[in-house]
This record gives C-alpha cells, sequence and structure tokens, in this order.
C-alpha cells in the first residue's frame, strides 16, 4: 500500500491506502470542486427503440440542486425547473 506525507495547516499526516485517483471537476468555471452528481433533467423521453437521455452535467453538491429523491439538477436546469414550478406547468423533471 502506498503512503503519502501530507501537509495540513502546520500539521504533518501519513496516509496510506490505494488511491481513488483525481475526481473530474463541476461543469462550473472555475469551480475546483470535483463532480459529485450528474445533472438528471431529461432532455429526450425514452421511446420504443431507445432509452431516456439525460443532461449528465457533472456537478459538485455547491452547484447542484438538489429537488427530489436522487434528482439533482445544474444550475442552468434549476432555473428552468423553478419557471415551470411557477409556471404550473412542472410534471416530470425535465423538458
Amino acid at each position: 500500500m502506498p503512503c503519502e506525507i501530507v501537509k495540513v495547516g502546520s500539521a504533518t499526516a501519513i496516509i496510506c491506502g490505494r488511491r481513488r485517483g483525481k475526481r473530474k471537476p463541476c461543469f462550473v468555471r472555475d469551480c475546483r470542486r470535483g463532480g459529485d452528481v450528474l445533472c438528471d433533467w431529461i432532455l429526450h423521453r425514452a421511446g420504443p427503440d431507445r432509452p431516456a437521455l439525460t443532461c449528465d452535467r457533472l456537478c459538485c453538491r455547491h452547484h447542484a440542486r438538489h429537488v427530489g429523491v436522487d434528482k439533482d439538477l445544474c444550475l442552468e436546469h434549476a432555473l428552468q425547473w423553478e419557471m415551470m414550478k411557477r409556471n404550473g406547468s412542472a410534471g416530470s423533471i425535465g423538458g
């Protein structure tokens, strides 16, 4: 198991274990956080010969909007969702 020496402020720690690799970044420009969730906005509904297609933008928890059980939206689609709710046209999440 490889070990790594890490400095945190004035303290030093030794961390041993498998390395998970670097997470892909959040889609928001200049955000330095790793992506945690994918946007669940439906772009195209499922048809008889194709599965549903969702936005799938990678978002950190700070930039994602949690809108339901296992449902998160990127900022752009969260805004659309809020507009649809105000207009009374919000059904299932997505276009």
